[in-house]
């Protein structure tokens, strides 16, 4: 934290897109974290993919946002990946060499650990399965993190962590008390162009795997299907969601909705949703957790109306849709209002630098693994 005798910052937050930039900062006011400065940009649908320029959209977001000094960056699946290894008991530390091992074992063909930077977790044992050990891995390819370093020391910006995007939104959950250890959550985050689903039990992320469907994904089929603008498509996903869903016995119809477009993106949504589960509790838990207690649905693909009507209905448990704009962190600013540089993720990574005793941070700047 900085000041130098003015008002105490945080470290800014910044989430990098494939196409969109959002950043967060907070300050220290009465030993209360509140929302400082929030920043969002994205490439509007009318221009081509490749006018977006990180370099040069990173560059406005400095001169606009009148960060300095410590920051830390928010990446997506597609950048980071992760793994979940189960390892025998064994000392503290020998853990990290038994994890390079079967990170190596795993690496692609002419991929060398020189080539990538790593990270790890581990998570607590889990009742009545022994003292395995439980470590969930993220994996970095040396080049991005290389690019991403290079680009903030450019910019004056001292890059202090990496974080991937789902792990910093379980962060972001367990900060705003939105998450309970006695109870199995499944995180389901639906982004613009990547989305994940996070095992939460006992406390602790076990399990993330990326999904198929996106906020993007939603906007293309509504756009090919009714030969429209993906502006105007993305208007039309937003007005009408799914429509009014009417459950039946073994069907479910909508009328005035988008349903019938997205009903196959759906299914496959629930399927994937309910593949990793079964992995999760039969090939890493043994059974010991044969059930879920609920949904959580965050990210901005979340909103989709009826959304969470659906799941619901077809996983047969609870799901509820997150707005991070109401979270109250550490009992911070309430006054976010409709903010779209408010997320979940942001608000993660930022709680890390507010409470270093009990939130791990990733790729820290310090590690011995870059």
């Amino acid at each position: 934290m900085f000041g130098f005798g003015g008002p105490k910052y945080y470290p800014a937050v910044i989430e990098i897109g494939t196409d969109y930039l959002k950043l967060l900062q907070f300050e220290k006011r009465k030993s209360v974290p509140v929302l400082a400065r929030s920043y969002y940009s994205s490439r509007p649908y009318s221009d081509p993919p490749s006018k977006w320029d990180l370099r040069n959209s990173m560059e406005r977001l400095v001169k606009e946002s009148g960060i300095t000094g410590e920051a830390a960056v928010l990446l997506s699946l597609d950048k980071i990946t992760s793994s979940t290894y189960l390892l025998p008991n064994m000392p503290d530390n020998e853990i990290e060499s038994a994890l390079v091992w079967k990170i190596k074992q795993n690496l692609a063909p002419g991929t060398g650990m020189e080539n990538i930077s790593y990270d790890y977790i581990c998570g607590n044992p889990v009742p009545g399965a022994g003292k395995d050990v439980y470590a969930l891995v993220f994996i970095l390819a040396g080049k991005t993190a290389l690019e991403i370093a290079g680009l903030f020391k450019d910019l004056s910006l001292e890059l202090v962590c990496i974080e991937p995007r789902p792990y910093a939104v379980v962060k972001g959950l367990f900060a705003s008390n939105r998450i309970t250890e006695r109870e199995t959550v499944l995180v389901v985050d639906i982004g613009a162009d990547t989305s994940s689903v996070t095992i939460v039990s006992y406390g602790h992320p076990y399990l993330i795997r990326p999904l198929t469907v996106s906020g993007k994904r939603f906007t293309a089929a509504l756009s090919s299907y009714y030969k429209i603008s993906p502006e105007k498509a993305e208007l039309l996903k937003r007005e009408k969601g799914l429509g009014e869903l009417r459950l039946q016995e073994n069907s479910i119809t909508e009328s005035d909705g988008c349903f019938s477009v997205f009903a196959s993106h759906l299914e496959n949504l629930v399927i994937e949703i309910e593949q990793t589960f079964q992995y999760f509790s039969h090939q890493l838990l043994k059974s010991k957790v044969q059930v879920f207690d609920r949904v959580i649905l965050t990210g901005g693909g979340s909103g989709l109306g009826a959304l969470d009507t659906f799941l619901s209905d077809k996983l047969k448990v609870p799901v509820s849709v997150l707005e991070p704009a109401a979270a109250i962190l550490n009992g911070g600013d309430r006054k976010s209002g409709d903010n779209p540089a408010i997320s979940f993720g942001l608000l993660g990574l930022a709680s890390g630098f507010m409470d270093d005793s009990v939130i791990n941070r990733l790729f820290q700047k310090e590690d011995k693994r870059q």
